[in-house]
């Protein structure tokens, strides 16, 4: 019979005549095969076959997934055949790597033990497992192309195979399973016979993703009818082998062997998309070689839209796709579940922040490696502290930070107010070198109770010796459930739904996999430890291949990379981020090892060709390959479709999106602003903004005239909505109080450690005394140990240790955060607090006094404060010294102006200083604790009738009923300028639009 081959564009219908031909074969009683790439694909098709009943053997499924079967079922002797994860084959690679045993190019010595090489080491494998090439042969073709470092990898690979026969006995690399498949398939006739007879339909979905491996088990299996559906334009899988310039020669290939003929139909009509869209797809296809089989016309269809957008950031870009999914849910009535953002790249934070902003349930990827997510990394760090408790050379102490990550799990449920009072427990009881660990059994009042029994139960459960893994990780679960009930806790929040719903189903699905995971790995070491299990869990950089339950479609946006997005279509597709190395994204794949080079070569004759050629054909490939993601992208769409990219500093759109720009608005070339946001309060702008004559936005409808909006707002006023009242807009109604800050009579209360503030902005300084800035920051908080350590120095022989004791207490008492970031605010910490001590023993002065209150009336002005210190020079006079922990000292004509010293020595000079009898003024200085160095800065004496005129002046301004918004360089830091009128952040305060 006569081989058939359907070639179309996405949305042409051939998935749909490959399913239609599946189920007419059920249904007239027949045993169809239906082959797919990748397993969320094969899980769509499955669906849409719709198979009822038990069968001994799938009718849907991929072609690795048949292969290994056939390895499973007939294998006879010797180990048990299992399938190596890509997980653990980076692992075992990583391995083989750091032990050294392959001489590389010198060129090559530095990056052989990092996790990039060994990822490309695995790309390159991977191509040269597939095309079924021996170790002997690859350092043939090595030394031939004069690539000594294939030549490297060719004996690396030799060692590979050996070892992995050694230490993993019955382990299949997944780049082999095929030629496995294939080489018992061409040994035993008879387990060829009965493959061939256990179908009488063979269908083949998006035949232009196989590799050269998988045609020829497809030219091996084919007995009787084949149905083939293909898109060249939209292969994927390039980067797995995928080869879909030689796919119809491949097909031909096989009906010759067979004596049939290749009976090809081209689709040429798109049943999927709206014109527009269609019109995009050609337009993509149009650079893609012998794509002309891959241009449709639409049918006709109506609505729909299509957007091509240029933001001015990534986060604009974010926000406008959210925004838009958003109004066609709620204006169009569109479900979320029939949306979703399709990108080149995993890369996926900005978009789950932007539609988490809104409330808008998504779907995506897991992108974290198991031990990484948040239902088991805290059973990881159990176990591993656990066990390493049980060591004789345990040492507490290095262990405070895990213990910290162990309370603030999900599993601890603890926060950082329960971290801060425990750190402030341990030092108040004069435990403050205690290790948080010892705590755990010495007070049963501390927030760690719950984790103490936890690390009590695992090392109970680990100091039992013989246990199986899984066995080991089974107990630890129920361990973990029945003290704090997890499982019960997610399954009732899972069952609710929502995104703590979906944050429950994925702690589920995660210990799922660990015992699954566990199990697998026992079986196949059977007397290893746990720790080893744990370890090389936590070595995977992303996750195994896990086969999970499909759970039920939610509504939900769904965020997922055009990989997986292959064989799925929805209403609704935003492409983003057409920019510039993004996508296209030219960069060579394996640019190191040259797989991409590798691939290149073959099938030529000469492959000691020119690598300068290769690179370029390889650069030219690879083009190519990336404007097939995008055909594939865009034929997700039905409807909706937008397409954009974002001009910044570091980006710009990319060529693809200049060509689809130019293709569909050849006008268009300014930037594209974000819309309004659909909420109660943008919905009562657009009105207000309609009624007083100007436009409203993309929410108030064009229709609506200002007498419309003014009758809406009047009828929403009337039912107290926040904002419509026209008599509470800023603009419409007199100052609420005119009066100045103080009256003729009233005392005006002057600090002189804002005085300069004031001076540099008024504004600033008012809003900053009325609650307007932030709450201690962590510098703050630093600032204020360095002022604490500061003042034990006037203790008469206090020694080096005991400031450091009280420092390093303090420091531990104070909330740095983890990690880097931790690590600078220390390394600052100590550098001050070093600056401090060698400054104070170098200084030549004595020390009067620290912290000393100053408490004086100038006329209606009462001076309050407290000065640093206060020492006298070798004359005898009084020297006030302010302590900065800034890095930079302000000028010097700046600090013989600076108020706050001027305002110190008035204080000495007038008494004003509490409890103290002082020697008239000589002056001030800053010193500056915060740089490499020390620097100071001095203020010579002053006149006091000078200084008490200049302070009145300023305590009147302070006093009044206006305050001026002055700029400066400190702007751009200004904790209040959302509510200052020079900035654009502030403009609205006195905006009357």
């Amino acid at each position: 019979m006569a081989i058939h081959l359907l070639l179309g564009a996405p949305g042409s219908g051939k998935s749909t005549r490959a399913v239609a031909a599946v189920k007419e074969s059920l249904a007239e009683g027949g045993r169809p095969l239906f082959l797919g790439f990748g397993r969320d694909a094969v899980a769509v098709l499955r669906e849409q076959v719709g198979v009822n009943g038990v069968r001994r053997e799938p009718i849907v499924r991929t072609f690795h997934g048949l292969a290994f079967s056939l390895l499973q079922k007939n294998h006879i002797t010797g180990p048990t055949p299992f399938l190596l994860s890509g997980a653990e084959q980076d692992v075992f690679i990583r391995r083989l790597l750091a032990e050294g045993l392959t001489r590389w190019p010198a060129a090559f010595s530095q990056a052989v033990e990092t996790a990039g090489f060994a990822k490309e080491l695995r790309d390159l494998l991977s191509r040269v497992v597939e095309r079924g090439i021996s170790p002997e042969a690859f350092v043939a073709i090595g030394e031939r192309a004069k690539r000594p470092e294939w030549v490297s990898a060719a004996h690396f690979y030799s060692t590979y195979l050996d070892r992995l026969a050694q230490e993993r006995p019955g382990a299949i690399d997944p780049n082999a399973l095929i030629l496995r498949a294939i080489n018992l398939l061409t040994s035993d006739p008879t387990v060829l016979r009965q493959v061939r007879s256990s179908f009488d339909l063979l269908v083949v979905d998006d035949f232009h993703e196989a590799d050269p491996s998988q045609r020829i088990l497809l030219s091996l299996i084919t007995q009787d009818s084949l149905l083939v559906t293909a898109d060249p334009a939209s292969a994927v899988g390039k980067f797995r082998g995928a080869d879909p310039e030689g796919m119809v020669v491949a097909l031909e290939g096989i009906a010759a062997e067979r004596h049939d003929e290749l009976v090809t139909e081209v689709l040429s009509t798109n049943h999927r998309a709206t014109s527009e869209i269609v019109g995009v797809l050609n337009g993509v296809c149009s650079e893609i070689p012998r794509s002309e089989y891959s241009h449709t016309a639409a049918t006709e269809r109506s609505g729909g839209a299509i957007r091509i957008e240029n933001y001015g950031s990534a986060i604009d870009e974010a926000t406008a796709i959210a925004l838009w999914f958003q109004e066609l849910h709620v204006l169009e009535g569109l479900s979320y579940r029939d949306m979703a953002v399709v990108t080149r790249n995993s890369n996926t934070e900005l978009f789950r922040i932007a539609f988490s902003a809104l409330g808008i349930p998504i779907a995506h990827t897991p992108e974290l490696s198991l031990a990484e997510r948040n239902a088991i990394w805290p059973i990881f760090t159990l176990i591993s502290l656990a066990d390493a408790s049980l060591k004789p050379q345990f040492d507490p102490h290095q262990h405070d930070s895990e213990i910290e990550e162990l309370m603030l799990s999900i599993y601890g449920e603890a926060d950082m107010f329960d971290i801060k009072r425990l750190n402030e427990l341990r030092f108040r009881s004069g435990s403050s070198g205690a290790a948080l660990y010892e705590l755990l059994n010495e007070r049963n009042d501390l927030p760690t109770t719950r984790i103490s029994k936890y690390i009590e139960g695992v090392r109970k459960i680990l100091s039992k010796s013989g246990g199986r893994t899984d066995e080991i990780l089974w107990k630890v679960w129920q361990l973990l459930s029945n003290a704090g009930e997890p499982a019960a806790m997610w399954q009732n929040v899972a069952l609710s739904g929502g995104r703590k719903g979906e944050a429950a189903h994925e702690n589920l699905d995660s210990v799922i996999e660990l015992v699954q995971n566990a199990s697998r790995y026992t079986e196949r070491k059977p007397k290893s430890r746990v720790m080893e299990f744990v370890h090389e869990m936590q070595s995977q950089e992303f996750d195994a291949d896990v086969i999970r339950p499909r759970r039920i479609e939610r509504e939900r946006v769904a965020i997922t990379s055009v990989h997986r997005a292959r064989g799925r279509e929805w209403r609704v597709v935003a492409i983003p981020s057409l920019n510039g190395g993004v996508w296209p994204n030219l960069t060579p794949r394996g640019s190191l090892l040259g797989s991409e080079e590798f691939v290149e070569l073959q099938g030529r004759s000469d492959i000691s060709g020119n690598a300068e050629i290769l690179k370029l054909n390889a650069s030219s490939a690879l083009l190519i390959d990336e404007r097939r993601l995008l055909n594939s992208a865009v034929g997700r769409a039905s409807e909706y479709l937008m397409i954009s990219a974002v001009t910044g500093e570091d980006s710009r759109p990319s060529r693809f999106f200049r060509d689809i720009n130019q293709r569909m608005a050849p006008t268009s070339t300014g930037m594209s602003k974000v819309s309004d946001r659909l909420s109660p309060e943008s919905f009562i702008s657009a009105l207000r903004h309609r009624a007083t004559g100007e436009s409203g936005g993309s929410i108030a409808p064009a229709e609506t005239t200002p007498e419309r909006a003014a009758q809406i707002l009047g009828f929403l006023a009337n039912a107290d909505v926040a904002g419509a009242d026209v008599s509470r807009w800023y603009g419409y109604r007199p100052l609420s109080d005119d009066r100045p800050v103080a009256v003729d009579d009233e005392e005006i209360r002057l600090s002189p450690s804002t005085i300069d503030a004031f001076e540099n902005c008024q504004l600033r300084w008012l809003l900053a005394q009325n609650g307007g800035q932030r709450g201690d920051s962590k510098a703050q908080e630093l600032g204020i140990l360095i002022h604490e350590v500061a003042e034990e120095l006037i203790k008469p022989g206090i020694s080096e240790s005991a400031l450091r004791s009280k420092f390093d207490a303090g420091l531990l008492a104070i909330d740095l955060g983890k990690g880097w970031v931790r690590a600078s605010y220390e390394k600052s910490a100590v550098k001050m607090f070093e600056n401090l001590l060698a400054w104070h023993l170098a200084n030549k002065r004595t020390l009067l006094s620290v912290e000393s209150r100053i408490d004086m009336h100038i006329g209606r002005v009462h001076l309050t404060g407290k000065i640093d210190r206060l020492e006298s020079d070798e004359s005898g006079k009084t020297v006030v010294v302010d302590l900065k922990t800034a890095k930079s000292a302000i000028s010097k004509a700046d600090a013989q102006a600076t108020h706050q010293l001027s305002a110190y020595q008035l204080a000495v000079a007038e008494g004003g200083v509490r409890d103290l009898e002082l020697a008239p003024p000589a002056g001030g200085e800053l010193i500056y604790l915060g740089g490499e160095k020390v620097s100071s800065r001095a203020q010579s004496e002053l006149g006091i009738a000078e200084v008490k005129q200049a302070l009145g002046e300023i305590a009147l301004k302070m006093s009044g009923a206006f305050f001026a918004a002055q700029k400066s360089k400190e702007c751009r830091i200004c904790p209040v300028k959302s509510s200052c009128p020079r900035m654009a952040a502030g403009s609205q305060v006195v905006d009357l639009g």
